[in-house]
């Protein structure tokens, strides 16, 4: 049931604030922002024709990829769809069980990117500031979304990067037969960008993001890992801070590439051969 109270929405803080460090922390804001973006988006997917959501947002999966039949059959408006294979619970309780690994598409709101603890480990995960997050939140933004495809029907948001987790073992999933608060050792602050990406579309009063925003929502991908030290959690987050950071040049690229044609070539042809 929708609760009829809306939660308090935090205001994103300015230049100035920011500046002169009267901003709050980013992790506050984040909190907060994801128990309003969760209850606006759940509202509006509720009241949506086509997705018609009747479950808590944590229920949510990763969509089967339709065959061609299916597909054209519904081509008509607009549905969430998937390119991605949705977690197999049977295989990743296999796969940890044999490789100690396992990735998969999950939904971002099986995850909580605000534990600082779980599985009696410390995740001594490391928060954003401010600028770093809202370099962020340029994953989201329309010039990423355009050029995913010269077909505006057919652009869609990518999740940047991955997410990384960890179970202590597969019982926890033999018992739950589903992911739900599961932790986030790596790519917290990408979550946190993106409620900021959907509280921003919901100011804008723009349906056509906020749906490709709950499409991409439940296309994430997970890796999951079975009962790592403290090293090993640390090697990964090594790792995901320098993949993002290259992902996050490309971003900046590829807003100013787009502004470069829109400037000096507005009747360039859409065609462009690098």
């Amino acid at each position: 049931m929708i609760s009829s109270s809306q939660p308090f929405r935090p205001k994103l803080p300015n230049n100035d604030e920011i500046i002169s460090g009267m901003a709050g922390s980013v992790r506050q804001y984040a909190q907060n922002l994801k128990r309003y973006v969760e209850w606006k988006l759940t509202v509006f997917l509720y009241d949506d024709e086509t997705v018609q959501l009747r479950q808590p947002l944590y229920t949510s999966v990763c969509p089967p990829i339709e065959d061609s039949a299916s597909f054209l059959k519904h081509s008509t408006g607009w549905r969430p769809t998937s390119v991605m294979e949705p977690l197999d619970m049977g295989h990743c309780i296999s796969s940890l069980s044999n490789s100690e690994f396992y990735e998969g598409a999950v939904s971002i709101w099986n995850m909580d990117p605000f534990l600082t603890e779980a599985f009696e480990k410390e995740l001594h995960v490391k928060d954003p500031s401010w600028p770093q997050f809202l370099v962020l939140l340029g994953h989201w933004s329309p010039a990423n979304l355009a050029i995913s495809h010269s077909d505006e029907n057919k652009q869609r948001f990518f999740f940047p990067g991955l997410l990384m987790s960890f179970v202590k073992d597969v019982g926890v999933l033999s018992v739950t037969k589903t992911l739900q608060n599961m932790p986030v050792t790596c790519g917290h602050a990408v979550c946190w960008s993106f409620y900021a990406a959907i509280d921003e579309a919901f100011e804008m009063g723009d349906s056509r993001i906020i749906r490709l925003l709950w499409e991409v929502s439940n296309q994430v991908t997970v890796r999951l890992r079975l009962n790592p030290d403290a090293h090993q959690l640390l090697l990964d987050r090594l790792y995901m801070t320098d993949e993002l950071r290259i992902k996050s040049l490309g971003a900046g690229v590829q807003s100013f590439f787009l502004k470069w044609l829109l400037i000096f070539s507005p009747s360039l042809d859409a065609t462009i051969q690098l």
